[in-house]
């Protein structure tokens, strides 16, 4: 079983708290159960302006969360930025140059066309050696 694989050696919630059950579950999954799962969750998105695919975290409340600087995102459309074939939107940090989170939006086009100016205004004095468009 799953949870035998998941367990083994724990005597307590610290010994599991961090272990990598997804890899353990992918394991038991036939090879078209993990490719539905792949369809339906996967675990990055590839960003044309980010040098390693973005890792999908899902959270204890079902959402599907990603981090990427401003920079990252541009050129990027908001509508594909979705889980569970196309049905759920992902939940978006948006970061500075140095990764600290700026903003979180579910919807990518509504940031570029509302709350970005401001965003750009107080980080380009702070990144000017980064592009601001």
């Amino acid at each position: 079983m799953v949870i035998e694989e998941v367990c083994t050696g724990a005597v307590a919630y610290r010994d599991i708290r961090d272990r990598p059950v997804f890899g353990v579950v992918r394991g038991w999954l036939t090879h078209e159960q993990a490719m539905a799962l792949e369809s339906y969750c996967p675990e990055k998105i590839v960003l044309p302006r980010k040098k390693h695919p973005a890792r999908i975290e899902y959270t204890d409340d079902g959402q599907a969360e990603i981090e990427a600087t401003v920079q990252e995102l541009y050129d990027f459309p908001g509508s594909k930025l979705r889980v569970c074939l196309g049905k759920v939107p992902m939940v978006v940090c948006i970061q500075s140059p140095a990764r600290r989170t700026q903003q979180r939006t579910t919807d990518l086009d509504a940031f570029w066309k509302g709350s970005y100016e401001g965003v750009k205004k107080e980080l380009r004095g702070r990144y000017p050696k980064h592009e601001w468009r």
